[in-house]
């Protein structure tokens, strides 16, 4: 098993300042995911997390998030 990181970028193309952003995600098929960088599990193969720091219009705020790629039964 090895860990993957990725990275999302969210932006606000709006013209006040966002926050409290809930940003959801997937875990595609063959990682596993373990609570970290913020990111908790909310069901099975979904994730999510909160910016709670303003996003400035024209800004955007950068998550982080590490998977693990799970070895399939043929290596």
């Amino acid at each position: 098993n090895s860990t993957h990181t990725f990275t999302i970028e969210v932006f606000n193309q709006g013209n006040v300042p966002a926050t409290n952003i809930i940003v959801n995600d997937f875990v595609p098929v063959g990682y596993g995911f373990a609570a970290n960088n913020g990111w908790n599990s909310t069901g099975p193969g979904t994730i999510q997390n909160t910016i709670t720091r303003p996003i400035m219009p024209g800004s955007s705020a950068t998550l982080t998030l590490q998977l693990t790629l799970l070895q399939s039964a043929g290596g």
